[in-house]
């Protein structure tokens, strides 16, 4: 899958992001956020391989007590070696820029960063993803994977596989870190397949008939 308005992540010039000088409050004034540029535009960037979909081994979040907004829901995907490397390179001019930059920002110079892969302990490399379902169109590919439908965030579900066309990229700062949101436009999904349990999976010496 490729689109003209989307560049693949590892397509992508590090050298092209633009990072201002200002910084803005949320509507509680609790943490600034500092939006990122691709060149001339927004960070319009689509995210899976020449040949693959990203993996979501743990699929998107569901209701808990960490997550108590319904609307707002983090998705974790696995991110392939090729792709690594070019995030990490991303993670390393936003530390430059605030080097460089939080005296204007309004910050502390010793703030943690938290990059935007991290290992997991099964999985691997990883990257978070933050999801507005009221926003985000998610939309689920056929069985031959020539059309999409309309779907809901259901569809995201262990070991489903996603492209993500990222609609925007803001660093954020709080009282003593900062990282970077990706924000998705658009998630397609192939979900993960459920497996049917049978006599076969059962570690059982004796005879069992069904009837």
């Amino acid at each position: 899958m490729s689109s003209t308005k989307h560049p693949r992540l590892t397509d992508i010039d590090v050298d092209q992001l633009v990072i201002p000088e200002t910084a803005t409050m949320n509507s509680n004034g609790s943490i600034k956020f500092v939006n990122v540029k691709l060149g001339n535009g927004p960070f319009e960037v689509q995210f899976n391989g020449k040949n693959d979909l990203w993996r979501a081994p743990y699929g998107i979040d569901r209701d808990s007590e960490l997550y108590p907004n319904p609307e707002k829901r983090f998705l974790r995907l696995m991110v392939p070696p090729e792709a690594v490397e070019k995030l990490n390179a991303i993670s390393d001019k936003v530390v430059q820029q605030f080097a460089a930059n939080h005296a204007l920002w309004g910050c502390a110079p010793d703030l943690q960063f938290y990059p935007l892969v991290k290992m997991d302990d099964e999985k691997g490399p990883m990257a978070k993803f933050r999801v507005h379902l009221k926003d985000t169109p998610i939309k689920r590919f056929n069985p031959n994977m020539t059309a999409v439908k309309k779907a809901d965030y259901k569809v995201i579900n262990p070991g489903s596989e996603c492209v993500i066309l990222v609609k925007s990229a803001s660093i954020w700062i709080a009282d003593d870190k900062y990282g970077v949101t990706l924000t998705p436009g658009v998630i397609f999904v192939k979900p993960g397949e459920k497996k049917q349990y049978g006599l076969n999976d059962m570690d059982f010496h004796g005879e069992v008939k069904e009837s």
